[in-house]
């Protein structure tokens, strides 16, 4: 399931609007009312820090599960 909505053609998201886009998915989650753990908050959190950031398709439906999609697949490898 990550694999199909994580697909996409054509030009990304420059880097800029990639680390907001991750940046305020990280706030929202930070909040503690969106039953994520910690664990992947400072996951996350750290590879914001460490400029590791997926490459976001600006055709593709830009949903939440299809922009999340995008993290997972970095994050199914670590």
């Amino acid at each position: 399931m990550v694999r199909s909505h994580a697909t996409g053609v054509g030009k990304s998201f420059d880097l800029g609007i990639t680390r907001l886009i991750l940046f305020l998915k990280l706030s929202t989650w930070a909040k503690g009312v969106s039953g994520v753990r910690l664990e992947l908050v400072s996951l996350v959190r750290d590879l914001l820090n460490h400029d590791i950031l997926p490459e976001i398709s600006l055709d593709k439906d830009q949903s939440g599960l299809a922009v999340t999609s995008h993290h997972w697949r970095i994050w199914l490898y670590l």
